[in-house]
This record gives structure tokens, sequence and C-alpha cells, in this order.
């Protein structure tokens, strides 16, 4: 479900995938319970007004991106970057658009990437400058005791 929202997965998306799978009659079952289940979730919220993470990153990129926050900062960092989601990335990008030669500094490992079912999406890790523009890439191969 949190992938769901985070991703802004349709229904033809998740049966889309469904047939790719093994299994595509159970697929398309249970990405179909999935949906009910989604679409249920986001009406709850949207009738008690409340909010969780993901509108609240969604709210977030809106108001930076119409203007309604304006960010004083040029260097934007950016830890456990593999876990990155694009709701996520779309808010680094409307926060570097807003202030001329902003930076993005990204830390993370790919090889720590594991929350795909949250919306991580590991190709934003591994076409940074595909995402954000001409970058550097520094490693980490040592650590000391």
């Amino acid at each position: 479900m949190k992938h769901i929202r985070a991703s802004h997965l349709t229904l033809d998306m998740l049966l889309e995938r469904a047939e790719t799978l093994h299994d595509k009659e159970r697929a398309r079952l249970f990405a179909r319970a999935v949906w009910l289940i989604t679409q249920g979730y986001s009406r709850k919220l949207e009738k008690t007004r409340w909010i969780d993470f993901d509108s609240m990153i969604a709210d977030a990129v809106r108001l930076v991106e119409t203007g309604r926050y304006r960010s004083p900062y040029s260097l934007i960092l950016v830890d456990e970057f593999q876990d990155i989601s694009e709701p996520r990335a779309n808010l680094i990008k409307a926060l570097k658009q807003q202030k001329a030669f902003s930076k993005v500094f990204a830390v993370g490992d790919d090889w720590q990437s594991i929350y795909r079912f949250a919306g991580s999406d590991i190709t934003i890790f591994t076409r940074f400058e595909a995402n954000f523009g001409t970058s550097w890439q520094g490693r980490l191969e040592q650590t000391s005791l």
C-alpha cells in the first residue's frame, strides 16, 4: 500500500506488473485486493482530513513548487540516499531549482537498498546525474576501527 501511494501507481500499472509474474492469476487477484485497500485508506485520509508521511511529502513538493515555501538553503544534504523514492526525489529537485547554484550532497550505499516495498527506487540513486545534474562521486571503501 505504501509503495502504491508513494509511487502513484494505478490499478492498470499493478495489473501490468502482475502479468510478469509466474502465478499471473494469483498476482492479479492480489493486485486488485491491495488496490481496493489502498483506495479505502486514501478515502479515509481525505474524509478525516488526516495525512500520512507520503501525504506530507506530496504537500511539501506542492508548497516548494508553487513558491509558498522558499528555502533559505543552497546545500541539501540527504543521508540514506539508497532509500530515495520518486516523491522524495521530486522534493529535492524542487528545493534545488528554487535557488541558483544549489548543491545536493547525497550519501548512500546501493548494497543497502531494501525499501522497495515502501516506494524506494534504486535507479534514482544509480542514475544520480540524470536526476540531479552534473555530479562528483566519492567512494568510502574503508572504515577505521
